[in-house]
This record gives structure tokens, sequence and C-alpha cells, in this order.
């Protein structure tokens, strides 16, 4: 009795499940015929649809696996294998159903295949409720749910085929962060079947992947191939399914269903999870849509009724199509090898392409040349500078000959590698990967320094540019960080830009910044407004540090207008520059000049002296000095020829030739010229990008000290004779009476009240140029080197300063404020590196001394001479022959190689931040130099951010590129990228 009131149930049951899936089914059957309508009206169609919905089956796996499926090579491999997929699905569902394959169509196969699918699945769960299916509902039902299984199939295969790929490059870089993350952590949890303590762990348990967000092909192959979790109750720890409330438990018999000729089939489906106690439909969790959560999420425990409702579970639409889902990928993973070796073939080739085309890139980029043309289709004969390098290198390279040739045969249908979008992209990917060098090592470095100007660019824009200066590798390195337009210069809008600059490049300025370093502009060193002060605001450590190169090119600046003399002098330099570059005839003549005169020597062009180059008065004097007798051939040549018909020729010509003539020109340019060899070397010096704050100060004393010691009679008389002797040697002659200017009336000196007396006047021509010319000149120089190098303008100058060679080999004993100040700025302790201090000078006698002298190679990268430096008292007066003893970066170099900076860590510390402050924003100078090269007339609507990476590139060229890794870049800017160049 009781058996046959549960039959009835079921049986009721599954009346209402059939007629609830019936409503389902006769929705899906419209759909269905209007795919067969069309499938009616083409035969081609009809034979091509077996094909296409293998094709997208396994285009979709091919896609899961990032599988390029190439349109030239596998197209032809992918046919085939559909034709061999559709006939091994048929074949299989035509034995289950001893279907007899004729002749016709595909497509008539694959509908009595569905139909096969449909009816073996619903006879079975219809044996497993006993239920006696009438024929005329049972077939109708076949045929409903053969329709539903063909258009959902298609329907699937179509949506997978026409998704749109995305190019942002954020969605490739988070797919890949997901696989990778989940495959990592599902490879974490189900490593194997361990024991632990007194549970079991099984690697395909459904709790290790049940709340999986985002699911990728590889991780759904991966659980496929471990297929369900199915433990018997002798391999669980307690020999038993856990029971619940009611007593009740899991069952190891509804693995498997009982079909209605008593033979049984396992459920692979049903995945039981003894972590939990719950079971879980593993193709609904992995393929299923819109399925209930108690099978997918939540899990299924109700053991009193688990019998039916695993039975309805399986009889659900949702559930079936989840199950064709997986056997037709399992159907379609024969091929995958064959498809993925042909794939990594093509990648391998694009890889090779795009690697040459790098090296393209970085060439033209690295030497400043334009890359696009103005017309660059195939016919042209120049093509822009790129596109003429790719056609020049693939007569020597079969790769970019293959790929040329596939461009010019099919056009846009070819990916193309080389188009203006894709130079833009390789451009961007190698400044990319240079910056995230700059950044790993200022990020290592740990403290760094920043230097900023701003330029106006050919297009009238004005540029700002960021240079960054820190210590990597016991190296000094002051690289360029980024360049932005600036509409506005003031304080604020400078402060702004300078915080989203480090805000992108990603640095913690607030509290790794320790110097900043700019020109002397108001809106850069202003007390209250300027940038300077608004960092320091908000970062007391970033010291300031007014450019030593700009502060001596003011100093300079102030020598020449110092006296009438020097006035003169420059006034009539430039004049002459303005009398010769104005016509070309003129040109001409002085060109011609200098050949007759010095054949063996270089042409030289006259030199400007108002410009904004550095030391420019010197190069414009030593043009002077060296081409001279030609100067003045070519004015008298030019008085000849133009004086006669042009009065104002010829008077220019006469007042030039009396000039340049004059004993008070001879005397007054050998002056500068001693001036100048000790300022220039000193130019040089601070110019230089690894000379520290201590080293520069030392350079700056000893140049001062030079020129004090010029300021005496003997000196003076020693260049008072060698301009005789020069002027003698040229002209004849020497006239001391030309050696002071010539005034209409004497100035008249108003006496104070009571004075009687007068001031002299000095007849003496050789006594007058001595007091009014070179020692006020000489006078001048030292007061304003004074004043623009105030050493209490930089507080913690004096504790750097005992850090200095010379000072640790010295016996007095240390003070006791020392190293005060600039622990108090950058929170350090001031006993710590007294006493590291203190012991470090004990040993810096038996440390290496050739260690401690060793040079740099260059001071200043434009320089061609070996500028070396000395701290020693004994030196002979010159710059250039400078040990470099008073650099910290040696002491630093030493503390490294003796592998010491451990026992000195403080004293280390403090050595490198010394070695971190800026002493001049040149670096910044030179990428301006570098913007006008690159951004010219011709290039003049260049887009910003190419402007910036092209800048990137070509000033830090030093740095290597790992092409492998801009290859990586370069495949994450799209999603087409992507499948082109990854394995």
């Amino acid at each position: 009795m009781n058996n046959d009131n549960k039959k009835r149930k079921f049986k009721g049951g599954a009346e209402k499940n059939r007629e609830k899936h019936q409503k389902i089914l006769n929705t899906v059957a419209q759909q269905c015929h209007k795919i067969t309508n069309m499938f009616s009206s083409n035969t081609s169609c009809k034979q091509s649809v077996a094909k296409n919905i293998s094709l997208q089956v396994i285009r979709e796996i091919a896609d899961g696996s990032n599988i390029v499926i190439d349109n030239h090579s596998t197209n032809n491999c992918l046919e085939s294998a559909a034709k061999n997929v559709s006939t091994e699905v048929i074949e299989e569902n035509a034995d289950i159903a001893n279907i007899v394959m004729d002749n016709n169509s595909t497509n008539n196969c694959l509908k009595s295949a569905a139909k096969n699918v449909s009816t073996e699945v619903i006879e079975e769960n219809a044996d497993i409720a006993n239920i006696v299916m009438e024929n005329n509902s049972t077939n109708n039902c076949l045929k409903s749910a053969a329709k539903n299984v063909s258009t959902e199939v298609i329907e699937e295969n179509a949506d997978i085929a026409n998704i749109v790929m995305d190019n942002n490059s954020t969605n490739n870089c988070l797919q890949s962060v997901v696989k990778n993350v989940s495959l990592e952590l599902f490879e974490e949890t189900a490593s194997g079947d361990l024991l632990d303590g007194s549970n079991i762990i099984f690697r395909n348990d459904p709790v290790n992947f049940v709340n999986v967000e985002q699911w990728t092909p590889e991780l759904k192959n991966m659980i496929l191939s471990l297929g369900a979790c199915q433990p018997k109750e002798q391999d669980l720890s307690l020999v038993s399914y856990e029971k619940d409330h009611l007593n009740r438990s899991f069952h190891s018999a509804w693995y498997n269903r009982k079909l209605i000729d008593n033979t049984y089939v396992k459920r692979e489906w049903l995945s039981y999870s003894p972590k939990l106690n719950k079971i879980f439909c593993l193709y609904c969790i992995l393929y299923g849509k819109n399925t209930n959560t108690a099978w997918t999420k939540e899990g299924f425990c109700h053991w009193k009724n688990g019998s039916l409702s695993i039975t309805k579970h399986e009889t659900s639409s949702t559930h079936i199509f989840a199950s064709l889902k997986v056997k037709l990928k399992q159907s379609c993973l024969p091929i995958l090898p064959s498809i993925l070796e042909d794939h990594n073939r093509q990648v391998a080739f694009n890889r090779e392409l795009v690697k040459q085309l790098i090296e393209i890139t970085i060439f033209l980029a690295r030497h400043n040349l334009p890359f696009r043309g103005h017309k660059e289709n195939w016919e042209s004969d120049l093509k822009g500078n790129f596109k003429d390098m790719v056609v020049l290198i693939s007569q020597h390279s079969p790769t970019l000959s293959v790929h040329i040739n596939q461009l010019m045969a099919k056009g846009k249908k070819e990916n193309s590698f080389i188009s203006w979008d894709r130079q833009n992209s390789l451009i961007d990917s190698i400044a990319q990967y240079i910056s995230s060098v700059i950044r790993t090592q200022i990020v290592k470095a740990g403290y760094f320094s920043i230097c900023m100007d701003t330029t106006f660019d050919v297009s009238h824009k004005e540029q700002l540019s960021f240079i960054a200066r820190y210590i990597f590798k016991s190296k000094i390195h002051e690289r360029i960080i980024a360049i932005t337009e600036s509409p506005l210069t003031t304080g604020k809008v400078l402060f702004d830009m300078f915080k989203c600059v480090m805000e992108k490049c990603g640095l913690n300025w607030k509290k790794n910044l320790v110097g900043q370093s700019y020109d002397g502009a108001a809106n850069m060193r202003g007390s209250y407004s300027g940038l300077q002060a608004q960092i320091l605001d908000e970062n007391p450590k970033a010291l300031f540090v007014w450019c030593h190169a700009h502060r001596l090119n003011l100093i300079v600046l102030s020598a020449v207008g110092s006296c009438i003399e020097a006035v003169d002098l420059f006034g009539n330099m430039e004049k002459l520059y303005c009398f010769i570059t104005c016509s070309k005839k003129r040109s001409d003549i002085y060109r011609m000049k200098q050949k007759e005169i010095y054949p063996k020597k270089q042409v030289h062009a006259i030199k400007r002296v108002g410009t904004t180059r550095w030391m420019s008065n010197s190069f414009a004097l030593a043009t002077i000095f060296e081409t001279l007798e030609a100067i003045l051939n070519m004015l008298e040549e030019v008085k000849n020829q133009d004086g006669s018909s042009d009065y104002k020729i010829a008077t220019e010509c006469n007042g030039l030739l009396m000039y340049f003539q004059s004993s008070r020109f001879i005397v007054t340019a050998f002056m500068f010229k001693h001036l100048f060899d000790i300022l220039g070397p000193l130019s040089k010096l601070f110019q230089g990008r690894d000379l520290d704050i201590l080293a520069a100060v030392n350079y700056l004393k000893k140049a001062e000290n030079n020129i004090i010691m010029m300021r005496n009679d003997e000196v003076f008389n020693d260049i008072f004779e060698e301009a005789k002797s020069f002027s003698e040697k040229h002209f004849g002659d020497f006239e001391i009476n030309n050696l002071r200017s010539f005034r209409n009336r004497k100035k008249k000196v108003v006496r104070q009240i009571g004075e009687i007396t007068f001031d002299e006047t000095i007849e003496n021509p050789v006594q007058y140029f001595k007091v009014s010319v070179y020692f006020v000149t000489i006078d001048i120089i030292i007061q304003q080197i004074h004043d623009k190098f105030n050493q209490n303008s930089v507080s913690v100058m004096k504790d750097i300063g005992l850090l200095s060679l010379k000072r640790m080999k010295e016996k007095t004993d240390l003070p006791q404020d020392a190293f005060k100040m600039i622990c108090n700025v950058y929170g350090l302790n001031q006993e710590l590196i007294k006493n590291e201090y203190i012991m470090f000078k004990e040993i810096v006698k038996d440390l290496d001394v050739n260690l401690l002298l060793k040079l740099p190679e260059k001071i200043h990268a434009d320089s061609d001479e070996d500028n070396i430096h000395s701290d020693d008292e004994e030196s002979d007066g010159e710059i250039d022959n400078y040990k470099n003893m008073a650099s910290l970066i040696n002491i630093f170099e030493t503390m490294n190689n003796a592998n010491i900076k451990a026992e000195f860590e403080n004293l280390y510390n403090i050595i490198k931040l010394s070695l971190t402050l800026p002493t001049s924003s040149c670096t910044v100078e030179r990428s301006f130099s570098k913007l006008k090269i690159i951004k010219t007339r011709l290039r003049s609507t260049m887009e910003q951010t190419r402007l910036e990476n092209l800048m990137l590139i070509s000033c830090e060229h030093d740095i290597n590129i790992d092409i492998d890794k801009v290859i990586d870049i370069f495949a994450g800017k799209s999603s087409v990228l992507t499948k082109l160049l990854t394995f």
C-alpha cells in the first residue's frame, strides 16, 4: 500500500514537472521553427549548419584557452575538424538510437542527433520515475525537446562568436589577473587529498570552488578534469556519511541511476562535499544559467527527499542544457593540441616581428628623428622614416618581408603592426618600460630630489620638465620623469602640477623628498608663494638649493658689465657678430680669410655674446682670439669693396678696425680670458650630473681663492706683458695711451661739506687700467660670490662639510653641535651619527686610498676633457687638476665596496642624503635642448603624450631595454594584440 501511494505521488509530481517544462519547450520551439524555416530556404545553409555549430564550439574552447585562430593557416584545419566532430557526435548518437545514417545533408543528421540526445535524457528520467508515457505525448515532447536543444546550442555558440572584444587594455589585464589568481587559489586548495586531523580533504570537494565569482575557461577545464567528488563510506574518516537532525544521511547509491532495462548509469554531475555534507551539481556550477542556488551555491542537504529532488533536478531544462555543453566540449578537446601548436607558432612569428619593430622605434627615438611622412601609402617613394626603415630591413629579414607582403596583398584585412596607431603604441610601450625602471630605482633608493623648470616650445606652449635625482647602485642619477604642458606658471599652479606628477609616478614626496633645486625665478624660489616655499610647508625635509650654475652665470653677467671697458669689449663683439652674420657676402669672406690664413685649422663661425648658453661670453671671446687676423682682413676687404658706395658700412668697418687693433681691447680681452679660465671650468663642473653639494662648495671655494690671488700687482703685470707681446706680434706696436677711454668732458664730482681735498686724476694709463678696470672687475666678482653663495642660506652646509675626506683626516676634535642642523631637518639621531663619525675617522686611514681618490670618467657629458679635481692645498690653481677628495661619492662607494654600511648605518644614511641633495638644475636645461630637437617646426602639432614618450626615450638612452617585457606591455594595449602576442 505504501509503495502504491509513493508511486501515485511520484507520478503526480512528474506530471506537474512535465507540464511546467512543456511550456518552456513550446516557447523555445517557436524560435527553433524560425531557424528551421531559414535552413529550409537555402540548401547551402543546410550543409553548413553542422560545420558552423562545431566551429563555434571549437572557437569557444579556443577562446577560453587564449588561442588565436588565424584566418590564413587555421581555417582549413577548423573546417576539417568541425566535420570530424560533427560526424563523431552524430555517429555516437546514431549508435545509441540505432539510427541508420544516410547520405542526406548534415542538417538532418544534427536534428536526428539532437532528438536522440533529448530522447535518451527524457527516457532515462522517465524510467526512474516509472512513468508510462503515451506515444502521442512522448513524440511531441521529444520533438520539442530536440528543437529546444538545437536552438540552445546554436544560440549559445552564436553568442560566443559574436562577442565584441573590448579594446580597453585594463579589461585584458583584469581578466589575466583573475585567471592567475583563480588558478593559484584553486591549485593551492586542490593540491591533493590531505589528511587534516580527523578530516580528509578531497581536492575536488565543491567547497574549494563553489564561491568562485569569475569563472575562467582554464579553471573550468581543470575542475572538469578532476571530475565530481563522489567518495564512498570507506573513503571517509568516519567510515560513514554524516547524519542530519532527522538521523538521515546521503547514500552512495545515488551516484548511479537505474535505467528501464535494469542497467545503471553513473551520475557524473553529482558531487558530494564531505566538508559541508551537501551535494552539488558540478555541471550547473560550471555552465548552468538561472539555476537553483541549492545545487550551485548553497548545496542540497534535505536527505529525506533526496532521491526525488535529484530526479527533479536532472530532468530540469537548465541541467540538460549544462550537460549538453559539457558533452560537446569534451568531444571537441582532441583537436585542441593541433590548434594550440599552430597558435604558438603564429605568436612566435608575431613576437619576432614586433621585436624588430621595437628596435627600429628605439633607433629613431634615440636619434630624435621623425617617424611619419607626408604620404605613407605603399606607392609613395618616401613613406616616412619608420616605414622606409621597415622596408629597408625587410630586405634582410624574412619576418618583416612576409608581413609587408601580406599587408600589400590584403590591406586592411590583415592585422598591421606598422600603422600610425601601432607606432604610437610601440613608442608608449617603450616609454612605459623606461618609466617603470626609473620608478623602481627611485623606490629602491629611498630618498630623491626634484628639479623643475619651464620653457617655451615651437608651438607656443609652456613646457614644464621634471627631473628626479637619486642614488642607485652607488651612483648618482638624474633622470626625467615627466614633461607636461603648463599654460600658467604661478607658484600655486606649479605646485598643483608637481603633486599630480608625483601621484602619477607613485612617489611618496611627503616622506622621501629631501631636496629641490630651481633657477632664480620668483615663482620658483619665492620665500612666500614660490614653489619651494609651498613644498616646504608640507614637507620641511625638502631642502631648497638655488642652482649653482645659474648663480655663477649671474656672477659672470655682473663682471661683463662691471666697467666701461668691459661694456665696450662685449658690446663691440656683439656688433661684430651682427655685422658679419647679417650679410651672406661678409660671412663668405670671413670663411675664405680663415682658409687662407689658417689652412690646417677648422673654420670657425663667429659666436654671439648675448645668449642663454652657459659662458657664451667666454666662447665668443675665444673665437675672437683664434680668428682675429681673419676678422681684421675681412673688415679691410669689406671697407674697400663697399665703403665707397655706402658710407655707413665704411664707418662701421673703420670703428671696428680701430677698436680691435687698440691696446684697450687687447688688455681687456686678456684680463677676461684669465678670469674665464677660472670660471669656465667651474661652470662645467656645476653642470655635472654626479656632482654632490659638498664638492660644489669646495670647487667654488677654490675658484674664489684663485680669483683673490689674481688681485695683486704681479699677476696684473704678467697679464699686461702677455697682452703687450700679443699686440706687438700681430700689429707691430703697442700704444699705452689707448688703454683709457676718452671722454668729451671731465666728470664733476660733488664734494661733501667740509671736504677740502680733490680726487686725484690718474694720469698713468697702465695705473688707470689696473685701478679702474682690473681691480674693479675682480672686486665685483668676489662680492657677487659672497652674495650669491651665502653659506647661511643653507643651514646644513656646515654639517655636510664635516663629511669631507680632508676634515676626516684632521686630528681636531668634533664640535659639540656637529650634525645638529641636519639631524633637526631630517629627524636623525645626532648622538649615533657623532659616535659613528668618530669611529669612521679612526679607520679611514686604513681604507683603500685608491678607492677614495677614484674619479668619475667624465664630470660633464659635453666636456671633451677629463676633469680631475683635488682638495689638496698644494694644487697648481687649475680646477681641471683638482683631485676629487672633496666629493662624498668616493666615500660612499668605499663604504659599499668595503661592505661596512651596516656597521655605520647612520653615517651611511647621512652621506646618502647629502649626495641626493641637488646642486643645480642643469639636467632640466639639457632636456629643453632635446625638446627643441624633437619638437621642430615640422613637428609642431605633436601630441603631448607622444612628445613626453619621445623625450623619455631620447633623454634616458643609457637605460637597457628588455624587449620581451616591452612586447608584453605592447600586447596589453588591446585585446587584439593580446591574442596575437600571448602564448
